[in-house]
């Protein structure tokens, strides 16, 4: 029973996530369900989790209908757990300027172009990520992003090096952490420029900003855990940024702290002092 629950955990969430499975809001649920049911046989903080998957699936209608009040729930469940990203979704939600994003929060159905959303973004990456390493050689790649817009159409990859800023800038230079001004990023023909044009093209039917803001992230985790990067992946700062947007500070802390070890997250917080 124990392996039973445990094993339902960790489907739910990589299936509402879309990490190494095709995205599924529907069976992500019922795995959730049925670990919820026997919570107690898990730990923090796979409880925790549980408990913040549950708060996204119900207040943004992911699985099931929506139901605000019991999301919101599961989200503070999983912040008296200690969970920060749960703390994180209940502190978007209580800002006045939510309710601005209404209309952009999902529907009962993900439309057919988004399901699977995080598996496109990743291998359209992994393509043009062949050409950037190419272009990178032997040099240390500390740092890599993908970059997105408020409206989330589009998305490009950006690389940079030890070497390109000692270079260019120097390595205290506020551009280290900004893709805009590195070194390495894909082409103009590039597999994540069709992306974007796609995502252009069915931007209507995008189910909220957090769902497309998750598929990356979970498109970049799962390059970083396959080493996408090389074999020196786990040192390289990752993180998803949005290029037009007061809130771009606050994306990349979130992403940082899924993407990265605590030793890296740290370092990249403390970046603007």
């Amino acid at each position: 029973d124990r392996n039973r629950v445990r094993s339902a955990a960790y489907l739910g969430i990589c299936y509402q996530d879309g990490l190494g499975v095709i995205q599924d809001d529907d069976l992500a649920l019922e795995y959730l369900q049925e670990a919820e049911e026997e919570i107690d046989m898990l730990w923090n903080p796979i409880n925790a989790m549980v408990m913040n998957a549950l708060g996204v699936a119900y207040y943004f209608g992911r699985g099931t209908e929506e139901d605000e009040e019991l999301g919101y729930e599961y989200f503070e469940d999983a912040a008296k757990l200690g969970l920060e990203v749960a703390k994180e979704h209940l502190q978007q939600i209580n800002q006045p300027e939510m309710s601005e994003h209404e209309s952009h929060k999902p529907g009962k159905e993900i439309a057919p172009f988004y399901q699977g959303l995080a598996e496109r973004i990743r291998e359209a990456v992994e393509k043009d990520l062949r050409e950037v390493l190419d272009q990178v050689g032997e040099e240390q790649i500390y740092t890599a992003a993908l970059v997105s817009d408020r409206d989330c159409v589009t998305l490009f990859l950006a690389v940079n090096t030890v070497e390109y800023l000692n270079e260019n800038d120097g390595p205290d230079s506020e551009s280290k952490w900004i893709p805009d001004e590195w070194g390495y990023s894909d082409g103009h023909h590039s597999a994540l420029v069709k992306l974007s044009r796609l995502l252009w093209e069915h931007h209507d039917e995008l189910p909220s900003e957090s769902y497309f803001f998750n598929a990356v992230i979970s498109a970049m985790k799962q390059l970083k855990d396959a080493k996408a990067f090389g074999d020196c992946s786990e040192e390289i700062t990752c993180f998803v940024s949005i290029s037009d947007d007061e809130e771009a500070g606050h994306m990349e802390d979130l992403s940082a702290k899924q993407l990265n070890s605590a030793e890296l997250v740290a370092a990249f917080l403390k970046r603007d002092r």
